[in-house]
């Protein structure tokens, strides 16, 4: 999936390999599996922006299982006016919960942001538990900046907000910049 250069004002970009958005309250999406390349170079999201090699943005209730981001990459080129940016492995955001997947993508950011940004191997942020593995390199290219903002990395996960638990996470990439 290539996004081309364009500007969004007022609104959400969720671009994922597999899903944008899933909003569904009460289902688990499993089995699903992305061999392609994500590269995104949006700018001017005014509320946040969710990039995921399966899923941009993953609200509450739902959650994937048995899923599997198996090679290509993903490339964050954009700018991110002055809202959050969540970029992951398997999921920009996750509200629920990952279970039993794996990345094996590697992460480029090379963008700019005017707020927080989250990049992880499995999530960007998570408010749920994780059980997944990371075979991503995530990589901060020396073009990255983050200005009236915090720069939040993690192998498995980004930022970690009221997760119920990490279990059973293995990172086995490294991150660079």
């Amino acid at each position: 999936v290539v996004s081309e250069e364009g500007s969004i004002a007022g609104t959400y970009i969720c671009q994922g390999g597999v899903v944008g958005r899933i909003n569904n309250g009460s289902r688990t999406y499993s089995g699903l599996t992305n061999a392609g390349s994500l590269t995104v170079a949006a700018s001017g999201a005014a509320t946040g922006a969710y990039v995921g090699g399966m899923v941009g943005r993953c609200n509450e209730g739902a959650a994937i299982s048995e899923c599997n981001n198996t090679g290509g990459s993903i490339e964050y080129t954009g700018t991110a006016m002055s809202c959050p940016l969540y970029i992951g492995g398997l999921a920009g955001v996750m509200k629920n919960s990952i279970n039993s997947s794996t990345n094996a993508t590697s992460i480029t950011f090379a963008g700019s942001s005017q707020g927080n940004v989250c990049i992880g191997g499995v999530a960007g942020y998570s408010d749920g538990s994780i059980q997944a593995e990371n075979d991503g390199t995530v990589t901060l290219s020396t073009d990255t900046s983050v200005e009236n903002g915090d720069l939040l990395v993690g192998g498995i996960v980004g930022r970690v907000n009221n997760a119920d638990e990490l279990v059973s996470c293995t990172n086995r990439a490294p991150i660079t910049n």
